[in-house]
């Protein structure tokens, strides 16, 4: 009958009856006791959502600051196709060019 109250154990040590055992079971225990808990009316776990006032919509940005940051921008684009035209202005400037004479017979 002693045998019956002990765990079987294999060669490594390991009991058999641990490989078997769930690994949640712990977990699914101490969801269990957190769902029984009381909380006082001030602990209660959503009080700081519910708690919290509604803020209205204020814009962030006026139309002077709105204004100048489209004009840096206007200025940015501005110089960056002032660049890029300029270089391809330079590849044609530098391409080879081939003059071709077509004679044509005179009667």
């Amino acid at each position: 009958m002693d045998q019956l109250n002990h765990r079987s154990t294999t060669d490594a040590g390991i009991c058999a009856a641990d490989i078997n055992d769930d690994p949640y079971e712990g977990v699914a225990r101490w969801l269990q006791e957190v769902g029984r808990r009381r909380f006082p009316a001030n602990r209660l776990p959503l009080a700081s959502v519910v708690a919290v006032p509604v803020r209205r919509w204020t814009p962030s940005r006026t139309a002077r600051q709105i204004a100048g940051e489209g004009l840096a921008l206007a200025a940015l684009v501005a110089a960056y196709l002032q660049y890029y035209f300029l270089g391809v202005m330079l590849q044609v400037l530098t391409t080879r060019s081939v003059i071709v004479f077509a004679l044509t017979a005179m009667n």
